[in-house]
């Protein structure tokens, strides 16, 4: 068999091929960010000296690899800060495809572009569409703040991760109709960190152009820092680390390995602010992203934004103080989050679920705060400028008891058609209505990167979202489009935008 090979002004790339579709791995997108270069924005790579051997996955970005991430294969591959690479999957080398461009989650901390959920051989083959899926800097690499103790120079530093995944995009612009792909129908979609980095691309800059449309499964516009508090976030860091904050050229040479102990010393959750996440910078960022979608920075960008039923069960699995928290701490918390409201929240989540748990209480408030309040204001903010399909995922795993329920990361395979994929049936576990679902739910994004339109001969047809009646597609064992699903709850909500409060 003839490896498939491609001719790029960068040189010739040499993949392989797996029924039928040609799979091209690990290409260099960007140069190696290390040493004078870490913390600071990617450069263009110079190309090959002859032919590059695409035949085996790029080291994945530094990271501390959570238990999640390993179950599902994301632990495979070697570490490295010369991380910056991609993965295409393509039908055909000679035709002009849709793209679609695919960011990975892992709360900014962790990830990899490489791991099985995320292959794109099936809906290459299938949809007949051009996959592409990245690393990009993680964690302090990626999004450690140093503009107030560096100055001019890492004025960027709290958004490099986003600047990796920019350089991606202007690769696949410049490279991808070597592949088969159009380089004017790109669609990037991605989950958790993934949609919240597509959230924040949807008012940087530096993107404008870059994508045609957007799918964001569990994630928003809602994860960003100001400047000051990721200045306390590095604070911490220099501390854990020993060091002065005027020791700068001690980060820029510290071993990777101290960075990430330091970096899980101070790693803590807290709302919707991850510890590591994009930096409103005044630099890259004139504004808060969401300011920007809402005044058009993303005008005529389609999108699909939405999430899941239960997407705070996983976390609860694995959190015994979620599953514990008692009235007080309830109370306090919801204050925390959303002020003298937080009481009113709490008060009308336990009126509206009757008797169940007060950690079940707590898990819906925080499902609707963290994932489903940021997806529906995005989504409201954007159907004033293009077209936005809103969806809520509500199929409940039969695995582990039941206990996981549809909560985060459960869609990824039905949206990749990857059911069958390493360690996929451990979530999924197994039944006749998980392949039905996955070929409606691929085939309905590869339509929306074709198209435009998430139309798909399997689903009811779904409407445009509008605040009138909300119309949102239920992916279940039985999909169907309801108004404004869950809409009591949403009221609750009314007046608040996470990540702006």
């Amino acid at each position: 068999m003839v490896a498939p090979q491609v001719d790029t002004e960068l040189g010739r790339i040499i993949g392989i091929e797996r029924d039928g579709v040609s799979l091209f791995k690990g290409i260099p997108y960007a140069k190696g960010p290390e040493g004078d270069s870490r913390f600071r924005p990617p450069l263009p790579h110079d190309g090959f000296s002859g032919s590059f051997d695409a035949t085996k996955y790029g080291p994945m970005a530094r990271q501390n690899v959570w238990a999640l991430e390993k179950m599902i294969g994301a632990d495979n591959f070697p570490q490295s800060e010369d991380c910056l690479t991609l993965n295409i999957w393509t039908p055909s080398t000679e035709g002009s495809l849709p793209v679609m461009f695919w960011i990975h989650g892992g709360a900014f901390l962790t990830g990899s572009g490489a791991v099985p959920w995320y292959n794109g051989e099936r809906l290459a083959k299938l949809r007949d569409v051009v996959v592409v899926t990245i690393n990009y800097r993680l964690g302090v690499f990626g999004f450690g703040y140093l503009g107030e103790i560096g100055g001019e120079e890492f004025a960027s530093s709290g958004i490099c991760g986003l600047l990796d995944q920019v350089a991606a995009l202007e690769w696949v612009r410049k490279h991808i109709a070597a592949f088969g792909g159009d380089p004017q129908q790109v669609t990037v979609f991605g989950e958790s960190a993934g949609a919240m980095s597509i959230g924040a691309l949807l008012g940087l800059p530096q993107a404008k152009g870059l994508f045609k449309r957007a799918i964001l499964q569990s994630g928003a516009c809602a994860n960003l820092s100001f400047r000051d508090v990721a200045s306390e976030t590095t604070e911490k860091l220099i501390d854990a680390l020993g060091y002065r904050p005027d020791q700068i050229e001690r980060l820029l040479e510290a071993p990777a390995e101290d960075l990430l102990r330091a970096q899980e010393e101070i790693d803590e959750i807290d709302g919707t602010r991850l510890t590591f996440q994009p930096v409103v910078d005044r630099v890259n960022f004139t504004d808060h992203p969401f300011c920007s979608v809402q005044e058009g920075s993303s005008a005529r960008v389609d999108l699909i934004v939405g999430t899941n039923l239960e997407e705070m069960k996983l976390f609860g699995l694995a959190d015994p103080e979620l599953m514990s928290i008692d009235e007080a701490r309830m109370l306090a918390m919801a204050r925390k989050f959303v002020g003298e409201r937080g009481p009113e929240i709490v008060a009308e989540y336990r009126r509206m679920l009757g008797s169940v748990s007060l950690a079940e209480v707590w898990q819906a408030i925080i499902t609707d705060y963290v994932f489903r309040i940021p997806a529906i204001r995005l989504a409201e903010a954007q159907a004033e400028h293009a077209n936005v399909y809103s969806y809520l995922f509500s199929w409940k795993s039969p695995a582990f008891g039941g206990l996981l329920g549809s909560c985060h990361v459960m869609e990824i395979p039905f949206a990749f058609d990857n059911i069958a994929r390493a360690g996929a049936e451990m979530f999924l576990g197994s039944g006749d209505d998980r392949q039905p679902l996955a070929s409606s739910m691929s085939g309905s994004w590869a339509k929306f990167a074709s198209t435009g339109v998430p139309s798909e001969a399997s689903l009811p047809e779904w409407p445009a979202y509008n605040q009138d009646d909300r119309q949102t597609m239920i992916f279940d064992t039985e999909c169907r489009v309801e108004s404004d699903p869950y809409g009591d709850m949403r009221k609750v909500w009314e007046g608040i935008t996470p990540g702006l409060v």
